[in-house]
């Protein structure tokens, strides 16, 4: 994407402060604004423990006990790399592991449907799309994978943190 600066620094401008959700994010925003970096103020997302644990428990989400139970939470994009997870179940299925992986999130998910029906783990990648309570899902899981290309500060790892979920992440 091509950034008109002198127009949008002139906007930026304008502000007293400017909201960064992470390092990364000043850091980049910095990259195209140098002189803008005293109206920079960090603010992570503001979540509650209480809430998500309190949402978890709205409904139940089957639990297969002979299973181990993946879950990952984010829209299908190029950035979360869900493509990924049919392979990384097939290979998780050859090691002997009984798996089962849930994904929430919305986005063309066809692409992940052919290769899970290609590589016969079909029954193993549940696709859920979208809703508005993933946290059920998220505490009926063993580990939580967030297997993203890239990626500022996942609230969702930090949301399956707060379900005492055990988290593996991709080193974006």
């Amino acid at each position: 994407v091509k950034v008109d600066i002198p127009t949008t620094l002139f906007w930026w401008q304008k502000n007293d402060y400017i909201g960064s959700i992470s390092s990364t994010v000043t850091e980049q925003f910095i990259k195209l604004y140098p002189q803008l970096r005293p109206k920079i103020i960090e603010i992570h997302n503001i979540l509650s423990p209480a809430f998500v644990r309190n949402q978890a428990k709205l409904f139940q989400v089957e639990k297969r006990e002979d299973e181990l139970t993946l879950c990952s939470v984010g829209r299908i994009s190029y950035q979360k790399n869900f493509e990924a997870i049919p392979f990384v179940t097939r290979m998780l299925i050859n090691k002997g592991l009984r798996v089962r992986w849930i994904m929430i999130g919305p986005g063309d998910c066809s692409g992940i449907k052919n290769s899970a029906r290609m590589l016969r783990v079909e029954q193993n990648v549940e696709l859920i799309g979208a809703v508005d309570n993933p946290y059920p899902y998220m505490d009926v899981c063993d580990i939580y994978v967030q297997p993203s290309r890239y990626e500022g500060n996942s609230v969702t790892v930090r949301e399956a943190q707060m379900l005492y979920k055990p988290v593996v992440i991709t080193n974006y």
